[in-house]
């Protein structure tokens, strides 16, 4: 493909999406897109790029396959401790309060992916109302991925979605259903979904439910987006909010210098700091007008925080607080008894049952033959019940008796990526593959984590790392921690992320 032609579609992309391209991922957008020519039948670029430049039915059907190819996200319920104890402490409280009298509540996940916020959002409110009498909360979501909003219409999800949520919390609102958890009809009956392009399709919008909002949360979309595109999204969601409504977006994705035209009154909101984060507002009163044009603001504006502030901190001693206590005395256990009751207290963690893991695991602490194990199991069952502190401490403890094996460094990497300590994420992930070369989730995180600080050549490797994985384990069989898809599944996802041509080149290697 020639190098005007991919700056073409480059440019047409990001009209069309807000998404840029990087330079060091042109390969790979080329890649895609000879492999969109092949599977269409086109073959020649003009002829492609005139489809997407086109206003048919054809042209717009065309861009929804592209955008599945461009766009990938993955989320888990209550993501980022900090900023959901401010919407359930602080923003939620104020908004029912001042929604008293209608008893209405209007809410927006805008790029909801799966589904796992609007729901998030769905079940603080409800935990906030019980008995309350009747409400009519709204909660919208939308993205522009089609295959994410189908998941998120299902409500079922894998295990590795409730990472860090209490037992009790999935218990009430999930049931098992199939080996997923299915979530109840409550909180589901709260949502609606609806496919949207922030950048092409028009909103405030009253006929789509798009105005009048309480609160928009948009988290993890602005990353790739250009400042001029973020602007004019934060200014329309701005008068797609009610007065006293409320904007919330991930941790320093509204920078300069978008934030300068936030701190100078261009984009209509104000800035409310919190220890937990930053969240914008539409003044109480008067209708702020749409933002037309970028203005040039000389003022220097300094976000109140950083990409990782609001996390829950965890001082160095946090985790030896837990300490080891050893079977009773007289409890004396043989080898092969003390096997049985580990292997009972994994089962009652498998079946979510994390409160009577512990107790089981706790009788089996200082019996050297199943020791390491133990603790993974405690960690793993403090980590779902969100008792971070405790789980780290067992992580160590796991890792201190058995320092090769893979599973505690992987599990203490999620603990400490959730306190915001990303070298040291990336550091444990790294060890993970050193020690299991088949790790396909730490393949995966780290893939993540790379895309996220723009190093996507890593990003490619490690997707290529673990699509290589994937391609010698049975298609219908699951891999721990993405037990929501089939093998099978998970190779299709990669695939349209590298390229087909990407994927053929592995299975033949």
């Amino acid at each position: 493909m020639m190098e005007t032609a991919l700056a073409h579609f480059c440019q047409i992309i990001r009209d069309h999406t807000g998404l840029i391209v990087p330079e060091q991922d042109l390969p790979y957008l080329q890649e895609k897109l000879t492999r969109r020519l092949r599977v269409t039948r086109i073959g020649e670029e003009d002829r492609y790029l005139a489809l997407l430049t086109d206003e048919s039915a054809a042209s717009e059907a065309e861009w929804r396959t592209l955008v599945l190819e461009l766009t990938t996200g993955e989320s888990y319920f209550f993501r980022d401790a900090g900023q959901i104890r401010l919407l359930r402490e602080v923003i939620f409280p104020e908004l029912l309060r001042a929604r008293a009298a209608e008893r209405a509540l209007r809410v927006w996940s805008a790029g909801c992916s799966t589904g796992e916020e609007p729901y998030s959002l769905a079940m603080i409110v409800q935990s906030l109302l019980p008995g309350a009498g009747p409400w009519t909360v709204s909660i919208k979501g939308t993205d522009i991925n089609e295959y994410a909003l189908q998941r998120a219409q299902e409500g079922r999800y894998g295990r590795w979605a409730f990472r860090g949520v209490a037992e009790e919390v999935v218990e009430q609102h999930f049931y098992r259903s199939q080996g997923e958890w299915q979530l109840n009809p409550a909180a589901r009956e709260m949502v609606t979904y609806e496919r949207l392009n922030l950048i092409k399709d028009p909103f405030p919008d009253p006929d789509r439910g798009l105005s009048d909002m309480d609160l928009i949360v948009c988290r993890n979309v602005f990353i790739y987006f250009s400042h001029e595109a973020i602007a004019g999204i934060m200014a329309r969601f701005a008068a797609s909010l009610r007065p006293g409504g409320y904007l919330l977006t991930g941790h320093a994705e509204v920078q300069q210098p978008v934030a300068q035209l936030v701190a100078s009154g261009a984009v209509p909101l104000v800035a409310r700091p919190f220890p937990d984060s930053v969240i914008f507002q539409r003044p109480p009163s008067g209708d702020p007008p749409l933002l037309t044009q970028p203005q040039r603001v000389e003022a220097p504006f300094s976000p109140a925080f950083s990409p990782v502030h609001g996390r829950v901190p965890i001082s160095p001693s946090a985790g030896r607080g837990v300490g080891v206590r050893k079977a009773p005395a007289g409890a004396v256990l043989s080898g092969q008894s003390a096997e049985k009751r580990l292997k009972e207290a994994r089962d009652l963690f498998e079946q979510g049952r994390y409160g009577e893991s512990i107790r089981m695991a706790e009788g089996l602490l200082g019996i050297s033959s199943v020791s390491g194990e133990v603790s993974l199991v405690l960690a793993r069952s403090h980590a779902n019940l969100g008792e971070v502190a405790k789980a780290e401490g067992y992580c160590r403890e796991a890792l201190r008796q058995r320092p090769f094996a893979a599973e505690p460094h992987f599990l203490l990497a999620n603990l400490v990526h959730d306190r915001g300590d990303l070298e040291q994420t990336k550091d444990l992930l790294k060890k993970t593959l050193y020690l299991d070369h088949a790790h396909v989730p730490a393949y995966l995180q780290l893939a993540t984590l790379y895309q996220e600080e723009g190093i996507l050549d890593r990003a490619r490797q490690m997707r290529l790392g673990a699509l290589d994985v994937l391609h010698g384990l049975p298609p219908t069989s699951r891999v721990e921690h993405y037990e929501e898809w089939t093998v099978k599944e998970l190779v299709g996802q990669l695939e349209k992320m590298l390229g087909g041509a990407a994927g053929a080149s592995v299975r033949r290697g």
